[in-house]
């Protein structure tokens, strides 16, 4: 039943030792006694004639002509010069000891004493041709002592040729297979195997003679195929390479935190020259005039005050400057800090409320902490101009990575003034679209007024 199934059923039915038997596309199977066995069983070649003497047994398969002796089948003969397969043959034995074979196109007479059932012998390289650039070949002596070549990084292809002695050396076919890239053994049309687009690497490169039924048993020969890589496709280059770009982006950060520090030391001695020069002769100048207001009459010591508050307020605006350029005030604290400081020079305490939150120590840039000071110092100033009487608070906190700035007054609310150039709200406006910050102002009648900040922290 195993024999039957998954062939094509019982082809012939032939006498072998005065025994019945069947020819079955997997093998054959004879009557021994009440019971059928299986006498030759040869998978994936389908059998179509059999003969058995007491000295040998043969089979027409459609590979070829085979002699079963003992438990082992080997090949006798291919077919394939002989006009066909042995589809559909019959196989017969003469008195003479001669085979006769029918096939569909041809008459065959085989003499059994004639023919080497040895198993097929182990394929010799005999060539090896190196294509690219730089074509070499090697022959087979050097095939022979080494079974190993070389491939140079810039090789296109390689072909490698091999015959074999044994049974019809001339009608000889081959296959092969190459570890750990092709695994399965692939039948060759031809005695030779061109190879591309090998990957850098030792390959081996197993050849055998497919001898037809024997095919798996067939002894096989190696060679080694070195093909050497790239200097691209090489550990040392890939490393030298991480190694340079690594070198790059140190030299980036390195240089770019050598710029950033020369900065910080010139904008340090900016400040520092403006406030111990400038600053300081401004404020003698105020403090002058104060002197000279103390001698003159009413109506001059009126206008030497002017003047003595306005080098004031130049000084405190030039106190400003200095604070934009020094880079020690690149933080949140010192902006926050700085900002209370210009709401406590324009309010006095009673109608004042600082509330700061503890702020981490983020680096704020200069262009950031001069539009938020400003937009501050001008919520400041309408408050004091819409709402006189009224109590001010000034709220600055850090919230989901933003940081918040409100100024709040109880006063009656902002009210439209026509004689006003609405550029201070404007101003404020353009100054938080600069920094990607956001700006909202709520006032309504007699509920006071809201301006609210929102800077995000990249």
């Amino acid at each position: 039943t195993a024999l039957l199934n998954n062939s094509e059923g019982i082809t012939k039915i032939v006498e072998a030792e005065g025994r019945p038997c069947a020819v079955t596309g997997l093998g054959v199977i004879c009557r021994n006694g009440k019971r059928w066995t299986v006498r030759v069983r040869v998978p994936q070649h389908m059998v179509y004639g059999y003969v058995a003497n007491s000295s040998a047994e043969w089979l027409a398969t459609r590979s070829g002509l085979a002699q079963r002796s003992g438990e082992t089948v080997r090949p006798a003969q291919e077919l394939s010069a002989y006009l066909g397969s042995a589809a559909g043959s019959v196989l017969l034995k003469l008195r003479d000891g001669r085979l006769a074979l029918a096939m569909n196109q041809a008459l065959i007479f085989i003499d059994p004493s004639q023919l080497d059932v040895s198993i097929p012998a182990t394929p010799r390289f005999s060539a090896v041709e190196i294509h690219g650039a730089r074509p070499s070949r090697v022959g087979p002596l050097a095939l022979a002592r080494n079974h190993a070549v070389r491939l140079p990084s810039d090789a296109s292809a390689v072909t490698i040729r091999f015959a074999g002695d044994g049974p019809a050396p001339g009608q000889a076919r081959f296959a092969y297979r190459i570890r750990g890239l092709v695994d399965e053994w692939v039948d060759l049309d031809a005695p030779e195997l061109q190879l591309a687009g090998l990957p850098p690497g030792r390959h081996v490169v197993d050849v055998k003679r497919r001898g037809g039924i024997a095919v798996d048993t067939s002894p096989e020969t190696a060679l080694t195929v070195t093909v050497l890589p790239r200097i691209s496709q090489t550990l040392w280059f890939r490393l030298l390479l991480a190694a340079f770009g690594l070198g790059l982006v140190g030299a980036a950060v390195a240089y770019r935190e050598s710029t950033r520090r020369r900065r910080e030391v010139l904008r340090r001695r900016i400040a520092d020259d403006l406030h111990d020069d400038l600053g300081s002769r401004m404020s003698a100048l105020a403090l002058q005039q104060d002197l000279i207001g103390t001698r003159l009459d009413a109506d001059s010591r009126a206008r030497t005050e002017e003047v003595a508050e306005r080098l004031r307020a130049l000084s405190r605006d030039l106190r400003d400057v200095v604070w934009y350029v020094d880079a020690s005030a690149d933080t949140l604290p010192a902006l926050a800090a700085r900002a209370a400081a210009a709401a406590r020079s324009l309010l006095p305490p009673e109608r004042l409320t600082v509330a700061i939150a503890e702020l981490p120590e983020r680096v704020v840039d200069m262009d950031t902490r001069r539009h938020v000071l400003m937009i501050v110092k001008e919520a400041l100033h309408n408050a004091q101009r819409h709402a006189p009487e009224a109590h001010v608070e000034l709220a600055i906190s850090m919230r989901d990575g933003s940081l918040w700035i409100g100024v709040r007054d109880d006063g009656p609310g902002i009210v439209p003034d026509p004689e006003g150039d609405g550029r201070g709200m404007s101003t404020m406006t353009r100054r938080a679209h600069e920094i990607g910050a956001e700006l909202s102002v709520d006032s309504g009648s007699g509920e006071g007024t809201t301006v609210r900040l929102q800077v995000p922290m990249r």
